[in-house]
């Protein structure tokens, strides 16, 4: 990157202080600040298509589609297929009953005492994707855009930046920067596909064709067409099992189904989402909005995948120009580094059902991660070590070196190079990687397109950042890195406030704790509590959440626990308060005992499976049940919102029959209860 692109970096930051001052004198006033007062569709829709496709969405769809190809299109479908359900059944209730939060709603339906368990479990959800995602997305930019910038500094400065806006402006300057970020992101990916295409050899098949000739053309199960070596011609063989790939037909048919799942979740139960659409002072900008965000939306995720399909066709074309790390000595089936014969070490067997032979299970390697390499030991050539075969850098003496070691080995017959002249260019002062990268047949002869070559898995990061700071110039680069900057920081934003938001409505709440001590700090009783203590408790909170939330990110960089994949696993836990909302909406008799079963159910279920990925992600290694491993990734989010659901079911159809005054309003179908004067009941708490 260049200082043009880094001067477009800190002037999108700037703005987005200059917003979030711009709205300061919002903090005089409580509904100003925390519930946003009057409100453009405009900033409604944006900012909520912000936070419905954050940064590590948006980079896994892209880093995802170069391999799979379109399967992430279903997001955006899912989106319009639970979209009349938003539109039509959840957006007019809330508004209809005065909620001035998703959790908001769950206090006038169950009581505050439901209502802080689910503010508590809504914390802790959505709090951890935070930490996680923040900290993801500051390691992946300094080690792949801002270097030399180390990781913490990166976090701090996104972080930091986030929170001030948050602080400043409240709910107006945290939804306007969500819309300017929603149009940074689709403008950096606008950018980054059109710069693909430039980047094609307009002789050649484009970036569709390219898809379909290697077999990435289907929206659901994708066979690549992999037939690993038999045991016997001396190469690796790839285990196979239910939950090794994301993309396998047992879990392609739960994916669709989990982008639903997630979507509702967040739609109706999540703070930081739905909260970017019940905005009680309002009128009609949230109708309005939702259809917005649904664009946008669409628009996001749809450039996301393309830009992956067409980097595929990018890197094919110009495969000579692949840094060698990419491709050298990479196993076929599980696309992992080849290892040395010396240092592996079988550990047992299992059955292969498609071809009758066994196949051995061996230690997995940690540095590595390979989980689906059937050899284990010492990589011959480590992908960390990759510099050290950049173009350029590759002496005759090293290359002698690593030939002279049995380093290098031939595509196909995994035998060592024997002579240095076969794989080195003096010229170039590089390797040949032509003689070394493996290719895949295609399913059919296309005419200008050649076999596949095959990447290292942990190429799969870099593909995107790579093209952006080497393919990319006079300030492109920065307009791309801008975009990627705003799709993290739009739902950090969201999610400080929306946080301190449901905190800040608890203290307003008539009968809560925290509104007593506020009394007691201001010297008012908790009756005569006004506006100004309530607007200094929800900055105070939100100063101090988004600086806990930033810290944690830091050290979850330092402590390396943060990641893509972490990330997107969080967004699907949030089953078990989407079944309470749905009950509670749906069904009159639901009351505080169907609650509790509801989320004591959800919470009995999700937390042994959190503590197993989390230990499993964090000792780098299996640590589930056969059992649960092969169920795939995608089926226990929604086994875990399927019994959550059933049980608070079962428990709302032996709960007494509540008194009309109680759910109407609350309920899909019922009126809102009147006075003798046809005018509706206020059901929200006062000030």
């Amino acid at each position: 990157m260049t200082a043009i692109d880094y001067a477009v970096v800190v002037f999108f930051l700037i703005a987005m202080l200059a917003i979030g001052g711009s709205f300061a004198y919002t903090r005089r006033r409580f509904d100003e600040y925390v519930l946003g007062g009057e409100a453009s569709w405009l900033a409604i829709g944006g900012s909520l298509a912000a936070t419905l496709a954050p940064f590590c969405v948006l980079v896994t769809a892209a880093n995802d589609s170069y391999h799979i190809g379109l399967p992430w299109l279903g997001l955006p479908i899912c989106f319009w297929l639970v979209f009349p359900l938003i539109a039509v059944g959840v957006a007019p209730l809330l508004a209809r009953c005065g909620a001035r939060s998703p959790l908001d709603y769950l206090r006038m339906r169950f009581g505050p005492a439901v209502a802080g368990w689910a503010t508590a479990l809504a914390f802790v959800w959505r709090g951890a994707f935070l930490i996680l995602a923040l900290a993801a997305a500051g390691a992946w930019l300094a080690a792949r855009l801002l270097a030399p910038a180390p990781a913490w500094l990166v976090v701090l400065g996104i972080g930091g930046v986030c929170v001030a806006c948050a602080w400043l402006g409240g709910r107006k300057a945290v939804a306007w920067s969500g819309a300017f970020q929603a149009v940074a992101a689709l403008l950096a990916l606008l950018v980054i596909f059109a710069a693909v295409v430039w980047r094609l050899d307009a002789e050649r098949p484009g970036v569709i064709a390219t898809a379909d000739a290697y077999g990435r053309r289907g929206v659901t199960v994708v066979d690549l067409g992999l037939d690993p070596p038999s045991p016997d011609s001396g190469k690796p063989r790839e285990i196979k099992t239910p939950s090794a790939d994301w993309n396998a037909p047992w879990n392609s048919l739960g994916r669709w189904p989990l982008f639903a799942l997630a979507l509702a979740a967040l739609l109706i139960a999540d703070p930081v989402v739905a909260g970017r659409y019940v905005w009680p002072l309002a009128e009609d900008a949230p109708n309005r909005g939702l259809w917005l965000a649904g664009l946008l939306f669409t628009a996001l995720i749809g450039l996301a995948v393309f830009a992956g399909v067409g980097l595929l066709a990018v890197y094919q074309q110009q495969r000579a120009d692949l840094p060698p790390i990419w491709v050298v000595n990479v196993d076929p089936g599980a696309r992992r580094s080849l290892t040395d014969p010396a240092t592996r070490t079988a550990i047992g067997q299992t059955d292969d059902r498609s071809s009758g032979s066994k196949t051995s299970i061996v230690r997995l390697l940690p540095q590595d991660d390979q989980r689906l390499d059937p050899t284990s030991g010492r990589p011959l050539l480590p992908f960390d070590d990759g510099d050290e075969l950049a173009p350029g850098t590759v002496t005759l003496e090293m290359a002698q070196r690593l030939v002279a070691e049995g380093r290098l080995l031939r595509p196909h017959t995994g035998e060592p190079v024997t002579d240095v002249r076969e794989v080195y260019d003096p010229a170039e002062q590089s390797l040949r990687i032509h003689r070394l990268w493996t290719t895949r047949p295609l399913p059919r002869d296309v005419e200008g397109i050649s076999p596949e070559v095959i990447l290292h898995r942990r190429a799969d990061d870099e593909l995107l950042p790579w093209f952006v700071s080497r393919r990319m110039s006079f300030g492109s680069a920065g307009l791309a890195v801008t975009g990627l900057i705003a799709a993290i920081m739009a739902v950090f934003t969201a999610g400080v406030h929306g946080l301190a938001t449901e905190l800040t409505l608890t203290a307003q709440a008539k009968d809560s704790s925290l509104r007593r001590w506020l009394a007691r700090r201001f010297g008012e009783t908790p009756e005569r509590l006004g506006e100004k203590p309530l607007a200094s408790f929800a900055q105070g909170v939100t100063l101090l959440l988004g600086c806990l939330l930033t810290l944690a990110a830091v050290g979850a960089g330092f402590l390396r626990i943060g990641s893509f994949d972490s990330a997107l696993w969080l967004l699907t836990l949030g089953g078990p308060l989407l079944a309470l909302f749905l009950l509670g909406m749906c069904f009159k008799r639901a009351g505080a005992a169907t609650a509790a079963v509801t989320l004591g159910a959800g919470i009995a279920l999700t937390g042994p499976w959190m503590a197993i990925f989390a230990l499993g992600a964090f000792a780098e290694t299996h640590v589930a049940p056969a059992w649960l491993e092969s169920l795939g990734p995608n089926y226990p989010p929604l086994i875990i919102f399927g019994v959550s659901l059933f049980a608070g079911f079962l428990t709302s159809r032996l709960e007494p029959k509540p008194p009309k005054s109680r759910v109407h309003g609350l309920t899909f179908g019922s009126p809102p209860l009147r006075h003798a004067d046809d005018e509706e009941i206020d059901l929200d708490f006062p000030v």
